[in-house]
């Protein structure tokens, strides 16, 4: 096709483009320009640069010259062509719009176009300016759909994600951070976090992450959070500085994580940590007093004996008696706080137990505090000592009367609970399962947080000197965990406490029957032979001394090898074993199951000062063993000896032990 004039695409007017050489360079600049450039008329391109063929894939322009503009515009955008080439032909220019255009070749690319209207040999034509920007689309929608992903990502997310400018201003926070800020999203933009921020912690927040800012650098801190309703939170953060494509810092990227309860879990963890060491300590401090105060009690009891009771000293040995019973009393709430203490379970309803204690736990926390019961029907069944969960009560009713000086409510509550394995994950040293929760609630002063983590700690107390041992709630604390249970407590100063006990719910069937021997009317010798094994010399003499005055033979070993040979020797004159529990070398258990394979007719009676954790675990000691508890007195040991001596006396056949070669059964 010949190449015919065209009008100069930069005039709104039209310049006229001949055949002269005057216009020639002006043709030949609009043939090397990089953008297409047309000229249409009657709807039919009158000039296409070679720009423009390449662009869409013609090998020469004069392909496309001719052939009408819709040709190579995409069907679906026909309308608007149409409506464009409508408005040229009356004169009106064309503002940018983007179109698709096809190929030679049938693909399609997107492409920017503009016209302004001239006038060709008195006819009207469109001047078109066309600029590819497929490549320029491509990267448009690649980051809308990166910022589509991050958006969906972040919403997803667990953990907060936010942006921030160069000064530290927010520019986005995703669902979670507004959630763990509780902030709203306009509140969360800009600088509304700070306001959420601890005033302790807050000239640490700013000037760290300010400081990272200025230095570009990356940026961790954990602080907390002080929320309107006085909530506390602990938060960790964590931010890395943005670069544009040359480098140049545009801001910041972090997150924040909630790790309020994580730290909670932390500290209970350390908190048991701690119990556990201080108990083992208090443990093996209470063993060692046992012996000391077996060997006082029973001393003072011959010496009292001996002496009449208008003796000069009869008074003051009777003050050493008393002074060492409420000694063992300690004892006992250490060990029962260690979680050592020799525990004789049975199947309890707790509604029962807590009904028999109303009235006295109604005269001990006194007239000027209601005092209220909230069980429930359908209560289930427990198994625990009822000696030691009476204690419990009682000590918390002592804890909640001392909280209210000057009166007010104690409620107990008892209920069935189920724990999911979520819930226990949040109680620190729960496990899933079936519970009776039993709660006490008072309306007293409450506790402070530094005290709420100290609250079972053997020796602390809030009281003045003399007022208290400090061991009342490590006692309860000590009782619900050797009864495989769990102890909550929830506390604000001045808006009372609630300790809450969980212990786990069993069936009725099965209930153990209380252990201990029977009452007897009156002190019971005997003409037996008794092997007595006890590392204690102390220990070991006043026990002989007792039962040999009552009668009996005693033949005395310190360890359980030495007692094994004293058996070998005089097996037949031997009736029965009496023997420390924890000694060097050979267990009580121990030493019993090596009986039993030598003499299983012969009882063996334990004895121990604590109940040693590591033969509790292997089941060396069970409930329903023979076993008399340290410090004893002259009428439990001989109480203790008689009864499993009368129980062989009464069987004719050898009888069956309890296990393989371990104590009687209940003495």
């Amino acid at each position: 096709m010949h190449r015919t004039a065209v009008t100069c695409l930069s005039s709104e007017q039209g310049v006229s483009l001949g055949t002269d050489d005057s216009d020639a360079r002006f043709r030949e600049l609009i043939e090397l320009s990089p953008f297409g450039v047309a000229v249409q008329a009657d709807d039919r391109f009158r000039y296409v640069n070679s720009a423009l063929a390449r662009l869409l894939g013609y090998d020469s322009p004069d392909e496309l010259e001719g052939r009408s503009v819709l040709d190579i515009v995409h069907p679906e955008e026909h309308g608007v062509a149409r409506a464009r080439i409508a408005a040229a032909a009356a004169g009106a220019p064309l503002p940018i719009h983007e179109y698709r255009l096809v190929k030679r070749d049938g693909s399609s690319i997107h492409a920017e176009s503009v016209g302004l209207p001239t006038i060709i040999a008195g006819r009207p034509a469109v001047q078109i300016v066309v600029r590819d920007v497929t490549e320029r689309r491509r990267t448009e929608e690649a980051l809308r759909d990166s910022e589509a992903r991050f958006r969906s990502l972040s919403a997803a997310s667990p953990i907060g994600v936010f942006l921030s400018d160069k000064s530290g201003s927010i520019t986005y926070a995703n669902a979670r951070v507004l959630q763990i800020f509780e902030l709203s999203e306009a509140e969360g933009l800009g600088h509304g976090w700070v306001t959420r921020v601890h005033p302790d912690d807050l000239e640490a927040v700013t000037t760290g992450w300010g400081a990272a800012l200025r230095e570009e650098r990356e940026y961790e801190h954990e602080y907390r959070l002080h929320m309107p309703d006085g909530r506390i939170r602990v938060v960790y953060c964590r931010s890395a500085p943005m670069h544009d494509g040359d480098g140049r810092m545009v801001g910041n990227a972090g997150s924040v994580e909630d790790i309020t309860e994580r730290k909670e879990l932390e500290a209970m963890l350390r908190q048991s940590q701690k119990m556990d060491a201080v108990g083992r300590l208090a443990g093996g401090v209470a063993h060692d007093f046992n012996n000391l105060l077996t060997v006082i009690r029973m001393n003072v009891e011959l010496a009292l004996e001996s002496l009449g009771a208008g003796h000069p000293v009869h008074a003051d040995i009777d003050e050493v008696g008393k002074a060492a019973a409420r000694a063992a009393t300690l004892t006992r709430q250490l060990l029962a706080f260690s979680r050592q203490q020799l525990l004789q379970p049975r199947v309890l309803e707790l509604n029962a137990v807590i009904a028999d204690l109303r009235l006295m736990l109604a005269r001990l926390i006194g007239e000027d505090i209601e005092f209220t019961l909230d069980l429930a029907s359908d209560l289930g069944f427990v198994l625990t000592d009822p000696g030691q969960f009476e204690q419990v009560l009682v000590n918390l009713a002592i804890n909640a009367r001392d909280a209210m000086p000057r009166g007010g409510r104690l409620t107990v509550t008892t209920r069935n609970v189920e724990l999911s394995p979520l819930e226990a994950s949040r109680r620190s040293g729960a496990r899933p399962g079936s519970y009776v929760v039993v709660a006490m609630r008072d309306t007293g002063v409450g506790m402070t947080p530094q005290v709420q983590a100290r609250i079972f700690d053997p020796f602390f107390t809030t009281k003045a000197v003399g007022q208290g041992t400090g061991l009342g709630l490590a006692t309860v604390y000590g009782i619900v965990a050797q009864s495989d249970g769990h102890l909550e407590v929830e506390s604000v100063p001045d808006h009372g406490s609630t300790f809450t006990v969980y212990l786990p719910r069993v069936a009725r069937a099965g209930a153990t029957p209380t252990l201990g021997a029977p009452a007897r009317e009156k002190r019971a010798g005997g003409s037996e032979t008794i092997l007595l094994v006890e590392d204690e010399p102390a220990v070991r003499a006043i026990a002989s001394r007792v039962l040999t005055k009552h009668g009996y033979s005693v033949i005395e070993s310190c360890n359980g090898g030495e007692a094994l040979t004293r058996l070998v020797e005089r097996g037949d004159a031997i009736d029965m074993v009496l023997t420390d529990t924890v000694m060097p070398q050979m267990s009580g258990p121990e030493l019993a199951e090596a009986i039993g394979k030598l003499r299983p007719d012969i009882p063996v009676l334990l004895m121990s000062g604590y109940a040693d954790a590591d033969l509790i675990q292997r089941g060396a000691i069970q409930s329903g063993e023979s076993v008399l508890a340290k410090p004893f007195t002259v009428e439990s040991l001989l109480r203790a000896v008689r009864a499993p001596l009368d129980r062989r006396a009464r069987v004719d056949a050898p009888r069956t032990r309890m296990g393989s070669g371990r104590a009687a059964g209940s003495a």
